[in-house]
């Protein structure tokens, strides 16, 4: 798991596309959808649509039913990105708060494609300028939005209504379905929030501490979602999580197959802080000592006693807070 998407059943699939998550398993078959993220992301893709193959694999052929697992949602992060000039870049910003949804990206990008696509021809050009989104990226996300509504069709009988029951500014039963089809979608890229932001997340499959990325709309509401999926890992001076939405932890439980990490025994490692009051000003400067030297002692020996590095002591003297 990395940058390059996912390795189903450790096959070998071609490095040279993107493996959305839209995916489809019958008896025998799988197919899997290939964008091309980093040339979309950098808005140089002038490739006219997806390519879907079909691969096999003796694991999926346990089983009669049809999964599918339709994410339209990961496939815009592909598409759909804010378009700005550094100068411009503090506008944008302030633009894209408008669409951002408490439950995260995924929800944010769909958000945008709602609004989009609800507007007349005549008006999308001039609604993408006025909100700093590339207009050519909106339509070729339509473009594969018909092209995977053609493809559920013809290969599966799968009719999509033509109509939205979701309302991204009304909490409702399709934000909990939602987020039940982005697990399934995205149950290798699942990560906790540690209990301390200087921390961030920890990545179920290996155990490493990341940050959300700083654009994520979770970031805007001031959220920490206990627990995350994210599109990919993306590893610049530091690493961040991508495309990053919430999910329900009883969902985690719920998922077929089941997860490859243990949730209870991840649940047990978040830290929880607790508050000490009642020491008064001298006590707590003697505590800490001079430029902190005795304080950093402390936690030293307590995080060695504990075996765990992550363990922290702040102390707040006016506030007579440990």
């Amino acid at each position: 798991m990395d940058g390059g998407g996912v390795v189903y059943d450790k096959i070998d699939l071609e490095s040279e596309g993107y493996p959305t998550s839209v995916v489809s398993r019958g008896r025998d078959k799988m197919y899997v959808l290939y964008g091309y993220f980093l040339e979309g992301l950098l808005g140089n893709s002038e490739r006219e649509g997806f390519r879907i193959e079909e691969i096999m694999s003796p694991k999926e052929c346990e089983g009669e039913n049809v999964w599918l697992y339709v994410m339209i949602g990961f496939g815009m992060v592909y598409f759909v990105y804010w378009r700005f000039q550094m100068g411009d870049k503090q506008r944008s910003d302030c633009l894209k708060v408008q669409f951002c949804h408490s439950d995260g990206d995924l929800f944010t990008l769909l958000s945008v494609y709602k609004e989009w696509e609800a507007l007349p021809q005549e008006r999308r050009n001039k609604w993408c300028w006025e909100n700093s989104i590339n207009a050519k990226s909106m339509r070729r996300c339509q473009d594969t939005v018909f092209e995977l509504e053609s493809f559920l069709e013809r290969e599966h009988g799968f009719v999509v209504p033509s109509y939205w029951r979701w309302d991204p500014h009304t909490p409702s039963v399709h934000d909990k379905n939602m987020k039940k089809v982005i697990l399934a979608s995205l149950s290798e890229n699942v990560a906790m929030f540690s209990g301390r932001n200087q921390h961030g997340y920890e990545v179920a499959q290996t155990g490493q501490h990341v940050q959300l990325h700083p654009y994520s709309s979770l970031l805007v509401f001031a959220q920490k979602p206990s627990w995350v999926v994210f599109g990919y890992l993306l590893s610049v001076s530091n690493e961040y999580l991508v495309c990053v939405s919430a999910v329900e932890f009883q969902s985690l439980y719920d998922l077929q197959p089941p997860p490859s990490f243990d949730v209870s025994k991840m649940e047990e490692r978040k830290l929880q802080t607790n508050t000490l009051t009642g020491f008064g000003t001298i006590l707590l400067k003697r505590f800490c000592g001079k430029s902190n030297s005795n304080l950093l002692g402390h936690v030293s020996r307590i995080r060695k006693a504990c075996l765990d590095e992550r363990i922290f002591v702040e102390v707040k003297v006016d506030e007579n807070l440990i």
